[in-house]
């Protein structure tokens, strides 16, 4: 308003100068307009705009256009919309002030989806928990499918054994085609050693059947085995000839003893001795007790008999008869003591 039109207003109008001033200057902040009486919106920031539009001087993060009335679009946020929402939000969908996800695709989790899952959870908000059957429990986040298997086993989850004719990690193992094969179509190894179920085809040996016998070494553990099973049966043959022969010679022993000892008891009995009987005489010995001291005496004999004919006392010397007849008696005496000893009883 020009200083002309100041001065006409206040002729006319009557109106104070400070009300002229008031209209015509700027406005206080967070007012507009031509008098000064609207409110700036609330999304410039600090609630700034221009006093005669009204337009924000700048808008708050997520809203956008001259009032800042306007939220930022899908998939933006942030000053002047300017920033784009995480794919890890589901739809790509977030807080248009800060960018927060609504929700987040399985997998992950934050403010922004940002952060894989934790070990041992999987799923959307990683709420949920990796099969056992995972090697230490942990699985794909975003599925739930176990990383890798232990070996032997097969599938998402880890609960199947190798396919047919196959082991090991990962199932890349191979059974050995010199494994015996079932009847039906079964796998023919173990599916985690390979070891070979029904043994190995004629000419094979080892776990897996993978080595060839050594058939030299094999002929020459047979002989082997051979030369000591004949050592042995050698060495029982010997062991028992010599226990019998032991056995025989130390009863020939005892035997001969035995006669030498008898021949001589007999020897100390027979004498010639004239007696009444013209042809023998017999000492009765009775035995109550066997004297284990002396082998080999009969204990079922009850007497000793004696040649004492007398064509035997006869001598051409009387002196040389008498002589006899005397040392006679003498043997008897011996004799039948040395019975009583044999018996294991001497008269007192």
């Amino acid at each position: 308003m020009s200083v002309f039109s100041i001065s006409c207003w206040i002729l006319f109008s009557g109106i104070t100068l400070l009300s002229l001033t008031s209209k015509t200057s700027g406005c206080s902040p967070g007012k507009y307009g031509e008098y000064c009486n609207k409110t700036c919106e609330s999304f410039c920031v600090q609630s700034l705009c221009d006093s005669k539009t009204g337009h924000c001087l700048a808008c708050n993060p997520g809203y956008k256009g001259s009032t800042c009335t306007q939220a930022c679009g899908m998939s933006t946020y942030g000053v002047n919309c300017s920033q784009t929402c995480s794919d890890k939000c589901i739809n790509k969908a977030c807080f248009h002030v800060n960018g927060d996800c609504n929700y987040c695709i399985a997998g992950y989790q934050g403010k922004h989806c940002d952060t894989v899952c934790n070990k041992g959870t999987y799923g959307q908000n990683c709420t949920k928990l990796c099969p056992s059957t995972c090697p230490d429990k942990n699985c794909q986040p975003t599925n739930g499918q176990c990383l890798f298997c232990p070996p032997g086993y097969d599938g998402t989850k880890c609960e199947d054994f190798c396919p047919v004719n196959t082991f090991g990690e990962n199932c890349t193992g191979l059974c050995s085609s010199q494994c015996r094969p079932f009847e039906t179509n079964q796998t023919t190894c173990h599916h985690v050693t390979g070891a070979c179920f029904l043994g190995c085809e004629e000419g094979y040996t080892g776990y897996q059947c993978n080595d060839e016998v050594d058939t030299s070494r094999f002929l020459l553990n047979t002989g082997l085995l051979i030369n000591l099973l004949f050592l042995l049966f050698l060495s029982v043959f010997l062991l028992a000839f010599w226990f019998t022969w032991s056995r025989k010679h130390r009863g020939s022993n005892l035997r001969k003893q035995s006669t030498v000892t008898d021949n001589n008891l007999y020897n100390k009995m027979s004498f010639n001795r004239k007696v009444s009987d013209p042809s023998y005489a017999a000492f009765q010995i009775q035995e109550t007790e066997t004297n284990p001291d002396v082998p080999n005496v009969d204990e079922d004999r009850q007497s000793i008999y004696m040649n004492t004919t007398e064509s035997a006392l006869q001598h051409s010397n009387p002196e040389e008869a008498a002589l006899t007849n005397e040392n006679a008696e003498n043997h008897v005496d011996e004799g039948v003591y040395a019975n009583y000893m044999v018996s294991g009883k001497e008269n007192s």
